[in-house]
């Protein structure tokens, strides 16, 4: 690491609970395929539509690194299971005028939380929701391609090391210096080396399925090369489409789960212009377990 940002790095680093996608079950938690919801409990709806939401993800508290994470800091309950939900429609402005007379995230967002999860359904519902990327309150649109579930992969919660002040768009020194600590500590948990491979995984690439690829380009004329990851993480900086924001997730509205564009899943599990999806919620709420009142925003 560049001795150089040691103390910039030293001073703010954050952890995070990093989600890594994973070939078998070795816990609740997964994106995608079909959620496991218990008995008698429903799956959401968009309230204005009233379609089922597109079902992403599913996290087994009892599977995560104990939290707080910092003294202070956020609390997860440390069993339980959180159920995420979101209407795929092709712009993805879940909390814009455009969807509703209201400007509510929670029309298009849902957390769900349950002491248990329920079994791994045999069967789809009846009714599924609309095709990703559907015009909103429409079954179809221009970036769909008929798919209703996403695929499913299992996770593995580990805790690494993030920063704040980092940029996403032309990245500075500090900011390649940060990336490269945060992959080292992913190593030094997982006790594997990063599959780094040199083309990013878009569209049909040989990369598509990696979690770890390498980004080359240029800031201010001169060359630059580093390590892009997907970042599903929970807790800690959130990142968006500028980088790690300086207080966002570390003061009231907490970063309780970001999703992120994760094309090695599948080319549709993308949000907005391909960025995180970040669901929130304020610290009053997450300390007395209103996880109906978390909701979510894309970049």
């Amino acid at each position: 690491m560049n001795s150089t940002f040691a103390k910039a790095l030293d001073a703010n680093c954050h952890p995070t609970i990093w989600l890594r996608r994973v070939d078998t079950f070795r816990s609740a938690s997964k994106l995608g395929g079909l959620p496991w919801l218990p008995k008698g409990v429903a799956w959401p709806r968009q309230l204005k539509s009233k379609t089922p939401l597109h079902f992403l993800a599913q996290i087994d508290l009892a599977a995560l690194p104990k939290s707080p994470l910092v003294p202070g800091g956020p609390q997860l309950p440390a069993i339980g299971i959180l159920y995420f939900f979101a209407d795929m429609y092709e712009t993805m402005l879940w909390g814009d005028d455009e969807v509703g007379e209201v400007d509510d995230f929670k029309y298009s967002t849902r957390v769900i939380f349950a002491a248990a999860p329920g079994e791994a359904p045999d069967v789809a519902p009846a009714e599924l929701p609309p095709e990703v990327g559907h015009a909103w309150g429409e079954d179809a649109g221009g970036r769909s391609r008929g798919r209703r579930i996403f695929p499913e992969a299992p996770l593995e919660a580990h805790l690494v090391d993030t920063f704040v002040g980092c940029r996403a768009i032309a990245p500075d020194d500090y900011t390649l210096a940060a990336d490269l600590r945060t992959v080292v500590s992913i190593e030094r948990v997982t006790g594997e080396k990063t599959p780094i491979v040199s083309d990013p995984p878009f569209h049909d690439q040989a990369g598509l399925a990696h979690s770890f690829y390498r980004l080359e380009g240029q800031v201010s004329g001169r060359n630059f090369s580093r390590t892009h990851f997907v970042r599903h993480q929970m807790l800690g900086p959130p990142t968006g489409p500028h980088g790690f924001s300086e207080d966002a997730g570390l003061g009231e509205d907490v970063s309780l789960f970001q999703i992120d564009t994760d094309l090695g899943l599948s080319r549709e599990f993308s949000f907005s212009q391909g960025g995180p999806a970040h669901f929130w919620i304020n610290r009053d709420d997450l300390a007395a377990g209103r996880f109906d009142q978390a909701y979510a925003t894309t970049a």
